[in-house]
């Protein structure tokens, strides 16, 4: 029998056509195709994190409807869903395709001239595919902004084609995120009624009326959009549609139909169980709608770990995305656009594994109209970007999704609440600290959790420390693996009532031997006498004693007990037996 041909893994490729003619792996997203179109909006836009395939899936809308793609369709589309279910708009349209994603510059004295270029490189690419004997009146004419070129554009066209332009726009926000990160005032000025954002997207409204007839929009959260009113009131947004839990991301489904198709496991004498888990504990848990339960996989982070294996035949040095230090840069401006006790409220909790009350739905984020984010809208903003998604069977409450958010989680925790001055996570001490956690000595995750924080902190950092932030940086370092179950404060009752401080219980199939259950102390450096760090140990030795004899506790097995002492900045003391 002749042995299969693997294919490669389009890493880092988003052109559809280029895909599907090459033979690369491929999951087939295409029945989206269908569910937009009979989604109830013309004029539908979606937001996702970043890197979650959102400039494949605007690629395979143009493949589709583009008239100047027909002659490829079949070529392209053999084999997928709607290559055996056409719609009758499939090659119907003239699609005029821009991806503002390559805009860079948040300098609002140049961003205007670069979102007005980026306009015209896509109102090119539409006249090289459909010459117009006009055209160079836009090609080469002088515009005072984009919306006076995209206004000369359609006024072009109308007449001739009614109703025959299918608009797509890719990113529409990442540049206005860049803005917001850095200068909210320019922000306000570019998406207000005289802001150059605000005025293209109303010249794009009123084309609906005449030349426009459908219009795709992506991007990574609805500040832009919410923040210009009026300016697109028409769109409608399905980012939480229960149809569109899964157009982007992986099914676990689809990720062990891929696996195969691109490695030869067995050769290291795994299976797709092996790699899923793996990926599973670092990159899935996304619900993206509260009427779905489906959860996805970040699609970009599997693609990048199966590649390595491809290449290397092992899993990379680090599973964590080198660009998710980035991520946290943006959201760091939004937060702190709210309310200072929340938003370090929401960090610990999501530290902490706790579940995060929720409004349920998302709630517009207009800052021309609000000059501070309350609680629900900081929320809002936190799950279009990632960090927050959908808990499991509750539309009413929001939770990390994955290992990988934990840790960027835990790394604002660290630069922000704990103020450290210079951390930087590295990967690779976690992991062999992780690994020997799970094999039963708690330690090494200790000291190098505590080490890297003193190393980092400022000489005074210790003066607005207490108790429970040192609480909050285990717990925070125990949640980078999904083999334990943490909690805190977990109420002990009966005679010897109390509140251990963090109990950690493996979880049901995981390799985890130990529970651990353990009492921090703190003292500040002027109170740390011998004496009183004498006590401090002795009390936390009490309160082990008393609360291991708890009956679900001596259910546990293997529970080991550890005492941490903190003095400032310094792990003084641990003590595991």
């Amino acid at each position: 029998m002749p042995e299969t041909q693997l294919k490669l893994t389009p890493y880092g490729n988003a052109d559809f056509a280029y895909i599907r003619e090459e033979g690369l792996a491929y999951v087939d997203k295409t029945q989206f195709i269908e569910v937009l179109e009979r989604c109830g909006s013309n004029y539908p836009f979606i937001v996702r994190p970043r890197r979650f395939g959102k400039t494949l899936s605007t690629n395979m809308l143009e493949a589709y409807y583009d008239e100047a793609a027909a002659d490829q369709f079949d070529r392209v589309f053999a084999g997928t869903y709607i290559g055996s279910h056409k719609t009758p708009l499939a090659s119907q349209f003239r699609v005029l395709h821009l991806d503002f994603s390559g805009i860079a510059s948040p300098n609002h004295q140049v961003l205007a001239a670069e979102f007005q270029e980026t306009v015209l490189s896509g109102v090119r690419s539409y006249f090289q595919r459909y010459p117009h004997p006009e055209q160079n009146e836009v090609l080469k004419g002088t515009f005072p902004s984009a919306s006076a070129l995209i206004s000369r554009f359609f006024s072009l066209l109308t007449e001739e084609f009614p109703r025959k332009l299918y608009v797509i726009i890719d990113e529409y926000d990442q540049f206005a995120n860049e803005v917001l990160s850095q200068d909210l005032v320019h922000f306000k000025a570019m998406t207000s009624s005289e802001g150059f954002l605000k005025n293209f997207f109303t010249k794009l409204k009123a084309a609906t009326n005449r030349l426009v007839s459908r219009i795709f929009i992506t991007g990574v959260t609805s500040i832009s959009l919410d923040s210009m009113t009026s300016g697109f009131s028409i769109s409608t947004n399905i980012t939480t549609f229960p149809a569109f839990a899964d157009l982007y991301g992986f099914t676990e489904a689809e990720l062990r139909e891929l696996v195969p198709q691109v490695l030869d496991i067995s050769k290291w004498g795994l299976n797709v169980d092996d790699l899923v888990a793996r990926m599973r504990e670092w990159y899935n848990g996304y619900r993206f709608s509260p009427q779905n339960e489906t959860t996805v996989f970040n699609p970009t982070m599997c693609l990048s770990y199966l590649l390595t294996w491809q290449n290397l035949g092992e899993e990379p040095d680090t599973l964590l995305d080198p660009n998710l230090g980035q991520d946290l840069n943006k959201i760091e401006k939004i937060l702190s656009l709210g309310d200072a006790s929340f938003v370090r409220q929401t960090v610990e909790k999501a530290l902490r594994r706790e579940p995060i009350p929720f409004a349920g739905r998302l709630k517009p984020l207009n800052l021309n109209q609000e000059t501070q984010l309350d609680g629900s809208s900081l929320l809002s903003a936190m799950f279009y970007l990632g960090f927050l998604t959908y808990a499991a069977g509750n539309n009413r409450e929001l939770v990390i999704p994955n290992r990988a958010v934990s840790i960027q989680f835990f790394e604002y925790f660290l630069k922000h609440v704990l103020q450290t001055e210079q951390y930087e996570f590295v990967a690779t001490d976690f992991l062999e600290a992780l690994d020997a956690l799970v094999a039963g000595n708690p330690e090494p995750l200790f000291r190098v959790t505590c080490d890297r924080f003193t190393a980092a902190s400022g000489l005074h950092a210790y003066a607005h420390l207490k108790e429970s932030d040192f609480q909050t940086l285990l717990i925070g370092a125990f949640s980078f693996t999904n083999a334990y179950t943490v909690t805190s404060e977990v109420e002990v009752r009966g005679e010897d009532r109390g509140f251990i401080d963090i109990l950690a219980v493996p979880t049901v199939g995981s390799r985890a031997q130990s529970a651990y259950l353990v009492e921090v102390k703190y003292l500040s450096p002027k109170n740390a006498t011998d004496q009183a760090k004498s006590d401090a140990i002795v009390e936390a030795k009490s309160q082990i004693s008393r609360y291991e004899k708890a009956d679900d506790l001596k259910r546990l097995p293997n529970l080991k007990r550890i005492v941490v002492l903190f003095v400032g900045l310094k792990l003084e003391m641990l003590e595991i037996y």
